[in-house]
């Protein structure tokens, strides 16, 4: 075995550097990934878990403002071509309140700008579009764990209800360590 000579060193030290280089720059660009995913998250929350002031006004006055996130397109296409049986009640729009709440819903649907939460639901709906939320498969995954009277003690007011337990539902936190259910 030959004794190493101060070309092979400065060979080896090259080849070090230039690795090194492109450890650095993968890391780099991993970083760079993870803050545009982190940007793209910001905006899928700007975008989708913000109710515009007609919604809640058209929609709210009588129930939660559910989230545009909380159902599919079709899910909302069907719920509004029904306005005259909705849930038993007749809910009366006029043209443009109704193009505005159609505009936020279709735009913001579960399956077109649905942000996290969005996503979950169409992952685990398999083309379900269902017109009430407490049906869709991730949310009685969700809820399976809740003993059914839970639901029917006046101060929830029914699975429905979800800012009875999720004080920010509106703004789109369903966090689990947010949870309050009343007595």
């Amino acid at each position: 075995m030959t004794k190493p000579t101060w070309t092979t060193f400065f060979i080896m030290a090259a080849c070090f550097v230039f690795i090194s280089g492109f450890v650095i720059s993968g890391a780099s660009a991993d970083d760079h990934g993870r803050k545009k995913r982190e940007r793209s998250r910001k905006r899928d929350f700007a975008n989708s878990y913000q109710i515009p002031a007609s919604y809640k006004e058209s929609c709210g006055s009588c129930h939660m403002a559910y989230g545009a996130y909380l159902l599919p397109e079709a899910s909302w296409r069907k719920i509004l071509s029904t306005l005259d049986n909705h849930f038993a009640d007749v809910v009366h729009l006029d043209t443009e309140a109704k193009q505005q709440v159609a505009d936020y819903l279709f735009t913001n649907a579960a399956d077109r700008n649905g942000g996290k939460i969005g996503r979950q639901i169409m992952k685990h709906s398999q083309g379900y579009a269902s017109e009430r939320i407490t049906t869709l498969p991730v949310f009685q995954r969700k809820h399976r764990k809740i003993d059914p009277a839970v639901f029917n003690r006046p101060s929830v007011g029914g699975m429905h209800n979800c800012i009875a337990c999720h004080a920010g539902a509106e703004q789109g936190d369903f966090d689990d360590d947010r949870v309050s259910i009343p007595r």
